[in-house]
């Protein structure tokens, strides 16, 4: 069997909660791919590995998911920015990573209330 090229994925949304409440998370989705670079279609099972690391910088796998949307809720901290890519496994073999998809976990501010 001919190895066959997966078309990259593309993030479409990340979002997370407020940046003050409790618990921390962003949630990551994504379009399967449907076709591969041959323009045949993939009939057999997808599955999906999030990759997690800095902006820019090296990733390390942080799961395997079989649906397109995921969310990350344990192990962000605050003053920390986190970013993923996602990637499609077909027969063992692994498409090239998405686009990459950052949020910050910023602290909040400080409010010092003085009583007279």
């Amino acid at each position: 069997m001919t190895a066959r090229t997966l078309l990259a994925i593309t993030l479409i949304g990340l979002c997370s909660i407020a940046q003050a409440q409790e618990p921390r998370s962003a949630t990551i989705e994504f379009e399967a791919p449907t076709h591969y670079t041959d323009g045949a279609p993939i009939t057999d099972p997808i599955s999906y590995r999030v990759y997690q690391g800095a902006r820019g910088g090296e990733k390390q796998l942080i799961g395997t998911i079989t649906e397109t949307q995921t969310t990350i809720n344990s192990g962000l901290e605050r003053g920390r920015e986190y970013c993923w890519h996602v990637t499609a496994v077909v027969g063992g073999e692994e498409s090239e990573p998405s686009n990459e998809g950052c949020k910050a976990f910023r602290v909040p501010r400080s409010v010092t209330i003085t009583v007279r």
